[in-house]
């Protein structure tokens, strides 16, 4: 028997209805299951994961959420299942209507575990030394501090020069990374099984702007120039560099395990969630 937890995102289920009815499911099925550090404390509840030997994480949210989940857990090789709480939610593959469906399909072992590739970030110094170090599930991207600014970054590709370009921000992202950022600033999508990264500036100022799809097992370093930029990872709050640090971007030697279902695919899920995206509700 699979071993749960649940993490929530308390703003999405600020009174806890949703969690309780989570939770309800799982004790009828005679579930042992623990929660995240915040949600424990939010149900003042000792049964928090820390500690704990967790094969599935059931993520309540939206894709935010999820990336914190995957940051957070995917490393200790736990299953994540998305239950959608937000509103497009391309990487929570399951309506919360679903769940109990989707819990007997896991006990029942009627699903896959699809691996996606994590990035490795870390950022060095001048004289070399290791300054941060972190995981991002989506993309790393390097911008100005200041907004409206440019930044000018030198890009290198396993220490090969690629290219310099002045623009609001470079991205590297993952093909999971590839339906977010990297796709509003023009970047292709990417199926989530390939082994490549994306490299995408964003606003260029040149003529010639493109995306670039590299080996998976290639190693991205951007310099920047001229300005002190910000690191963001997976949309989280910036961390301020100075000129000179380099970022370095790998894929990180173990990666997020998602759950997925025999009748879902990323192309009909795909379809649906751009859809979603780009048709109001109220017009369907």
């Amino acid at each position: 028997m699979y071993t749960f937890a649940i993490m929530t995102n308390l703003s999405k289920d600020p009174t806890l209805a949703v969690t309780k009815r989570v939770m309800s499911v799982l004790d009828e099925k005679n579930i042992d299951y623990y929660f995240d550090g915040e949600v424990a404390r939010a149900l003042a509840s000792h049964k928090t994961c820390e500690g704990v030997d967790i094969d599935v994480m059931l993520v309540l949210g939206g894709d935010g959420t999820m990336l914190t989940a995957a940051r957070r857990y995917a490393p200790k090789n736990v299953m994540l299942l998305g239950i959608n709480l937000g509103r497009v939610g391309f990487l929570m593959n399951c309506p919360l209507e679903e769940l109990e469906k989707a819990i007997d399909n896991i006990i029942a072992g009627n699903f896959r575990a699809e691996n996606r590739m994590l990035l490795y970030v870390q950022v060095f110094s001048q004289d070399g030394k290791r300054k941060f170090d972190s995981y991002a599930l989506n993309e790393a991207t390097l911008t100005a501090q200041s907004s409206m600014r440019m930044v000018d970054i030198a890009i290198a590709v396993d220490k090969n020069k690629v290219n310099r370009i002045a623009c609001s921000a470079v991205l590297v992202s993952s093909p999971t990374g590839s339906t977010g950022y990297s796709l509003s600033a023009g970047g292709p999508v990417v199926a989530p099984e390939l082994d490549v990264m994306l490299i995408t500036p964003v606003c260029s100022h040149s003529m010639i702007s493109c995306s670039y799809v590299i080996s998976g097992d290639s190693e991205v370093r951007l310099t920047p120039a001229r300005s002190a930029p910000m690191l963001i990872l997976d949309g989280l709050p910036g961390i301020d560099l100075e000129i000179g640090d380099q970022v370095i971007i790998k894929k990180a030697d173990c990666g997020a395990k998602f759950v997925h279902f025999k009748d879902k695919n990323f192309y009909s899920l795909l379809g649906e969630k751009l859809t979603e995206w780009t048709v109001d509700k109220g017009e369907k």
